[in-house]
């Protein structure tokens, strides 16, 4: 699907349909952005891993759109509630036994919100694909604490698999 336009609310259409319809799909959506040049080879994907089970079923919707040559970088946002373990450390273990290509990366936000440290994250890896589960928490929740699945949504430079 591809990213509303900012003029796209005068159309009647939601602001958030590639998130309306991940909700409702049961399946994963695939939001390209509205602007710039896309392509859909993807080589450098940005993995937001968070150890739900959103984050699984993005993973696992996504291996079919991951070429074997692809990298895969997975991005955990202030993981200090594993105190022991590494949740990005597993995972990336986990994909390079099944032969991709892989790195952890640990992203402390710094005073940013989550949705904008993964922001300049994928800038700073040089992604072209993030891969997300989307609305972590109650829909409710997200739409009144602004929610980092609608941020990136709002502000994504490149495109984004969804999954709930």
């Amino acid at each position: 699907m591809a990213q509303p336009t900012p003029d796209g609310a005068a159309a009647g259409l939601p602001s958030d349909l590639p998130v309306f319809v991940a909700m409702s799909a049961g399946g994963p959506v695939l939001a390209i952005p509205f602007a710039g040049d896309v392509s859909i080879e993807f080589r450098k994907v940005m993995m937001c891993w968070n150890d739900s089970r959103e984050a699984s079923r993005a993973f696992h919707d996504s291996i079919s759109l991951i070429g074997d040559s692809a990298k895969v970088d997975v991005v955990c946002v202030d993981p200090s509630h594993a105190s022991d373990r590494d949740p990005g450390a597993e995972m990336a273990g986990h994909l390079s036994r099944h032969g991709f290509e892989t790195e952890a990366h640990k992203v402390d936000c710094e005073g940013l919100s989550v949705a904008d440290a993964l922001l300049a994250a994928s800038a700073d890896l040089e992604s072209d694909l993030i891969v997300m589960g989307a609305y972590g928490h109650a829909r409710l929740r997200e739409v009144v604490l602004g929610g980092i699945t609608r941020r990136v949504m709002q502000q994504m430079p490149v495109p984004v698999l969804l999954t709930h």
